[in-house]
């Protein structure tokens, strides 16, 4: 047996299933002559063993058997490998789906949030210039279009362009009119959030939550921690969200005023949550909403964890199971049925 297998040629098993009812010794002639010659079954065939002793019509039902369960394995496996991948790539399908949504959301909340910003530095410039500012149904397509259209005077035009820019890039900015020389002037101040055993959360976000708006945003997360430069006519809350396994945690306090915050997360739930927050509208909601796709997204990401390492385990364990596939001139994956190597 230990020499069929190292010959790697399925006929050899099947001349000896097939021709039971024969010497081995015969059978081993006949494997020595084919059509890739071993010598080790000349030396076999040299013994004379006889054949092995079977009650009438055994070899047919051996042989049988053989046939039928050898096929009913093979199904079975692809059948149940299919069915597994296929559910698989449902999930992935439908993971996706939702990943997608969420990133939109998040992009329309983040523009929404933009345009409110944008609207109160506005506000806050024209102010201190001494004049009101007329929003004229300003939005951020409007903005947008407005730096390709000439303009032949400065004045107004330029504290728009300044304050644009301090927005988009969240950087302080010193405008005086050339008319009245009075000075106006934007200020953001970098925050840095460090969380305390980083490294043992699934997923981890921190948010700023401008009270002025009603709104909240994410903070960027670097190898120092999470940074992000607050307005200074906002007053900021700090909202760090975590999740490791199904447990979510959670930590909320001031942030205006602050460069830096060390934080330590406590376990949670939705109604700790709740009250955490005390906030009303759709920061409370949102806030929320996020927590909850963040527990989900743990688990998803759990699961494909799982998934990649079943693939890496059968591409380590193929050329073990499967060591004749290079001899046959094929690859490890060829040597299984093509469902189940999906």
């Amino acid at each position: 047996m230990q020499v069929i297998h190292a010959s790697c040629l399925g006929v050899l098993v099947d001349l000896y299933v097939n021709n039971l009812d024969k010497d081995l010794s015969t059978i081993d002639s006949m494997a020595a002559g084919s059509e890739r010659t071993w010598r080790e079954f000349e030396h076999f065939a040299e013994r004379n063993d006889g054949r092995v002793q079977l009650p009438d019509h055994a070899a047919d039902r051996l042989r049988t058997f053989y046939e039928n369960y050898s096929r009913a394995e093979t199904e079975a496996i692809r059948r149940t490998q299919e069915a597994f991948w296929r559910k698989q790539w449902k999930q992935d399908v439908k993971s996706d789906t939702r990943r997608a949504e969420h990133a939109v959301d998040d992009e329309v909340r983040e523009g929404e949030l933009f345009e409110k910003e944008l609207e109160a530095n506005m506000d806050t410039v024209y102010a201190q210039l001494g004049f009101k500012y007329q929003r004229a149904s300003r939005t951020l397509s409007a903005i947008r279009s407005a730096w390709v259209v000439p303009v032949a005077s400065t004045g107004w035009w330029n504290v728009d362009i300044a304050v644009i820019q301090a927005t988009t890039t969240r950087t302080s900015m010193s405008y005086t009119d050339p008319n009245s020389a009075k000075t106006a002037t934007l200020t953001y101040a970098p925050m840095i959030v460090e969380v305390e055993d980083r490294a043992s959360y699934d997923e981890l976000v921190v948010y700023l939550i401008p009270n002025q708006l009603n709104s909240y945003q994410r903070m960027k997360e670097g190898e120092g921690g999470f940074s992000e430069k607050l307005n200074s006519i906002f007053n900021y809350d700090l909202f760090c969200l975590g999740v490791k396994g199904k447990q979510q945690f959670a930590f909320t306090t001031k942030a205006s005023g602050r460069s830096e915050i060390t934080v330590s997360l406590t376990a949670t739930d939705d109604n700790r949550l709740r009250t955490m927050l005390r906030t009303k509208g759709n920061v409370e909601e949102g806030l929320l909403n996020e927590g909850r796709f963040m527990a989900w997204s743990a688990t998803e990401n759990a699961r494909r964890r799982s998934n990649m390492a079943r693939q890496e385990l059968r591409n380590a364990l193929l050329g073990v199971v499967f060591p004749c596939a290079g001899d046959l001139g094929m690859s490890a994956a060829d040597a299984i049925p093509s469902e189940a190597a999906q």
